[in-house]
């Protein structure tokens, strides 16, 4: 067989829990055709691993790239430590939709809550889109030497259709849950992979710029209800939510199992390829179980304390092609990445080079 790349002689970690072993690796088309043995055969290039291990890509399920991107194809550090796909849209913080009016109050959001200099963002940010949609094209023609996925960011939701004086201070109106359900189909008619939140209270420690809490920080749980019930009528996607209560944390992930009307994650998870047969529920039982999870009984009540449950979940399972951590220098020739993006049901991703292998040094013992 002819191979497009082989490995050689490096020491696999494959992440299976197996013990480390010596091994070839061969790619062909870019997905792995052989570990093993590789004798004399024919390939468009070789490469000596002695010494070094050849893994499995990393993916990052929680970060906040979603300005760098723009400016820095390899999210460092993270491409620089074996993070091959990554995720962006965490704890509900994002640049899309914005209006272009709203956009300098976005850049300022981020310059407290992630500390992400103004001026770095100003320089850096062409924004070339509004919508959910325009931001995941814009990711798309973006060069990248790491893969994407995003989620839709809830904050910039909320101020996109009620917003930013309403979203802080009122639940969203009958009108105004059906117009960010809308949005949020559409997104995941586009590529997104769910939605996040940050729900700490109106003692947010990761506050908006003049110290008041986020959008969502304060947000009703009616408005979370609205979103959830767009992924279990889809019967996909993913929620990823920071807390601010352990106690609650546990009661919703309790409630949630019950419920099992859609899937979350503490810190967030790629889609997998199929989706549990049981996602449907009852959404009165499950608008019960969350208010008691959230310790709030009143539908006005607002900065309750926030919850998550564990992900039942698991990741894309498509084979994927290796590839080489360069030094520094030699990282502009490898822009290899990709914005994933869902095709077809239960969460079926495009994936193409999710997570090419990297290799590393390791010391000896």
């Amino acid at each position: 067989m002819e191979y497009d790349l082989v490995i050689r002689n490096g020491t696999v970690v494959d992440g299976t829990r197996l013990p480390r072993f010596r091994a070839d690796v061969g790619i062909k088309h870019g997905r792995v055709g052989k570990i093993g043995r590789i004798g004399r055969v024919t390939a468009a290039r070789e490469l000596d691993a002695t010494g070094c291990i050849v893994a499995p890509g990393f993916v990052d399920l929680h970060t906040h790239y979603d300005a760098q991107i723009h400016w820095d194809p390899y999210c460092t550090i993270s491409g620089w430590h074996g993070v091959t796909s990554l995720v962006l849209g965490n704890c509900g913080f994002g640049f899309a939709p914005v209006k272009p009016a709203d956009r300098e109050r976005s850049l300022l959001m981020m310059t407290r809550t992630e500390q992400i200099p103004y001026q770095t963002m100003k320089e850096g940010m062409q924004w070339r889109w509004e919508t959910l949609p325009e931001w995941l094209d814009d990711l798309d023609r973006l060069p990248k030497g790491v893969n994407l996925v995003s989620y839709v960011p809830v904050s910039p939701l909320m101020v996109y259709v009620m917003g930013l004086e309403a979203a802080k201070s009122r639940p969203a109106t009958s009108g105004e849950r059906m117009e960010m359900q809308r949005l949020l189909n559409e997104a995941m008619d586009a590529g997104a992979c769910g939605f996040s939140i940050q729900r700490l209270g109106k003692h947010s420690l990761q506050a908006d710029v003049d110290g008041t809490p986020m959008p969502t920080d304060c947000m009703a749980d009616e408005d979370i209800l609205a979103l959830a019930e767009v992924l279990r009528e889809r019967d996909e996607g993913f929620i990823q939510i920071t807390p601010t209560s352990g106690a609650a944390t546990a009661l919703f992930s309790s409630a949630w199992r019950k419920s099992r009307s859609a899937r979350s994650s503490t810190t967030s998870s790629l889609p997998s390829t199929t989706a549990p047969s049981s996602a449907k529920a009852n959404s009165r039982g499950y608008v019960t179980a969350m208010r008691a999870a959230f310790g709030s009984t009143d539908k006005d009540s607002m900065c309750g304390p926030g919850s998550t449950s564990r992900s039942n979940t698991g990741t894309s399972t498509t084979p994927a092609p290796p590839g080489i951590r360069r030094p520094k220098d030699q990282w502009k020739k490898s822009l290899a990445g990709s914005a994933i993006r869902k095709r077809g049901p239960a969460c079926a991703m495009n994936t193409r080079c999710l997570s090419p292998s990297v290799m590393v040094p390791f010391p000896r013992i």
